[in-house]
Order: C-alpha cells, then sequence, then structure tokens
C-alpha cells in the first residue's frame, strides 16, 4: 500500500543516518544544549563530525562551513524543528567544493528566506544530501533576474530524498526562473521520492519553470510528483 511504502523508505532512510553517524568518528554536538546556536555548533565542527538540533524553531540564516562530511540532523521531524531566516537572506547557504555527498541535512523545515537566488537553499559549489526535509514558505525578489525560489544549485552534487519543494515563490523579477528549484551546471544530482507542489513564478518578462528549472544539468528524477 501506499502508506506501507512510505514506512519502508522512511525505515530506509533512518538506517542510513544511523549507517552514517556510525561510520563517522568525528565529534558529536547538540544544539542548544551544548551550543547556542545551529550557526556556532556547525562553526565548531572538524570533519565528520555530527550535530544533533533538539526540536524548535531556530531565527537564523546558515552558512555552512567549508569543512567536509557533517552530518545536521534534526531530533525530531519538519513539524517540530525549523529554521527560519526572517527574511533576511537564503534559509542555508553552501559555498565551497570541500563540502562533499558525505555532508547530510535531515529533518528540518527551511522557510522564512528571502533572496535573489535561492530563498530556501544557495547552493554554489558543494554537495550536500537532504533527507526528509520540508522547503517552503521562501521567496524570490530581484531586480534583474530570479532564481530558484526553492532551491538553487551551481556546479554541485547534491541529494534530495523523501523531501518536499513547496509554497515557494518569485515576487518581483525581471526574468523568473525556477518556483521550486533552479539547477545549472550541475551532475549527477538525484530528487529521488520528492513532491514539488504549488510553488509561484511572476516576473515582469519571462518566467520560466514553476515548479523547476534544469539547465546544462544531468539529474535523475524518481519517484517524483510536480504539480499546482
Amino acid at each position: 500500500s501506499y502508506k506501507s511504502a512510505n514506512m519502508k523508505k522512511l525505515v530506509l532512510s533512518i538506517i542510513c543516518l544511523m549507517l552514517y553517524a556510525i561510520s563517522s568518528h568525528g565529534t558529536t554536538r547538540i544544539v542548544p544544549t551544548n551550543y547556542a546556536s545551529i550557526q556556532l555548533a556547525l562553526n565548531a565542527c572538524d570533519p565528520n563530525d555530527t550535530v544533533y538540533v533538539l526540536p524548535g524553531t531556530y531565527l537564523e540564516k546558515i552558512i555552512w562551513p567549508s569543512t567536509a562530511g557533517i552530518k545536521l540532523l534534526s531530533m525530531g521531524d519538519t513539524s517540530n524543528t525549523i529554521i527560519n531566516a526572517q527574511a533576511k537572506g537564503s534559509v542555508m547557504t553552501f559555498g565551497s567544493n570541500s563540502i562533499d555527498t558525505n555532508t547530510v541535512i535531515s529533518g528540518f523545515k527551511i522557510t522564512g528566506g528571502f533572496s535573489d537566488k535561492g530563498g530556501g537553499i544557495y547552493i554554489y559549489y558543494g554537495s550536500p544530501q537532504f533527507y526528509n526535509v520540508s522547503i517552503t514558505g521562501n521567496t524570490i525578489s530581484a531586480e534583474d533576474w530570479g532564481y530558484g525560489a526553492g532551491v538553487f544549485c551551481k556546479g554541485s552534487n547534491v541529494g534530495f530524498f523523501n523531501s518536499t519543494i513547496n509554497n515557494n515563490k518569485t515576487l518581483k523579477s525581471s526574468w523568473g526562473y525556477g518556483g521550486g528549484f533552479y539547477i545549472y551546471e550541475s551532475e549527477n544530482m538525484k530528487l529521488i521520492n520528492i513532491k514539488i507542489e504549488n510553488n509561484y513564478v511572476k516576473s515582469d518578462s519571462w518566467n520560466y519553470g514553476v515548479g523547476g528549472y534544469c539547465a546544462r544539468a544531468s539529474v535523475s528524477f524518481i519517484n517524483v510528483k510536480i504539480s499546482g
């Protein structure tokens, strides 16, 4: 059944995350028990460290350090562990090839982003892997071109698994690209078990890819629903 299949996917995701944690030999850090914010915990990380985040709403925007293999894991889920940028920029920003595919983010609602590129998640090189995240309620507004209200990826090898990208929007731009996501010059990207719903693009001149926009990219879409 659909419910049974989803349960199997959830169990597999949990097993994968446990294997990640077991295989790493880094330090474990807990927010807010040991660190007042997610950013402070990430800044303190060495390669292969794990940051656990207790349920709560974290009013911050994350600039990911140029460190390989960090795991950022919610101890709750997308209903109760929220990162909200309060319209002060992209919620999460990645900008280094040192951020490899052993980098894992799991179990967060990513919301409140406001930027001209990647309102929810902005990746300009780097290959983090996202599990069980909700990217929602992020906004693009640009003087010229607006790219990826939910997600912006360039030069990356990113994976999204068992996640949703919904209700992200471009409010103003000359040209609007990708309400849900914008992917450019990226290889071997994976979107698996993803719902991309009710995203919105409105620009003064041209609108491209309300659900998502890809150019010069190699992306695998497996069990992906794009609607609304």
